[in-house]
């Protein structure tokens, strides 16, 4: 994993969606930011990035997960076969 990325959690705050699907995560703590979700997958896979999400009091780490027919997905540890805790965050702006 590369150096810092441990030290410099980037938590999702917003995500944009095409209805269900989401196309980007976003967030807005010191500069706002984006990044399409097969850049945040990628960007987990390899280690470069640890990116959270917080829903209520809770913080869940994003991870990479893979639907019925294969596909990767983001989705935080206690989401099933969908996003659920990342669809529950507003739209950016």
């Amino acid at each position: 994993m590369p150096d810092g990325a441990l030290a410099n959690p980037r938590r999702i705050t917003c995500t944009t969606r095409k209805g269900r699907r989401l196309v980007e995560v976003g967030g807005n703590e010191g500069e706002a930011w984006r990044m399409s979700v097969e850049r945040a997958i990628r960007a987990i896979e390899s280690g470069e990035q640890v990116l959270y999400c917080t829903i209520g009091d809770q913080s869940y780490l994003v991870m990479v997960g893979l639907d019925g027919s294969g596909a990767k997905f983001l989705k935080t540890m206690i989401d099933e076969d969908e996003p659920s805790c990342l669809l529950q965050l507003p739209d950016c702006p």
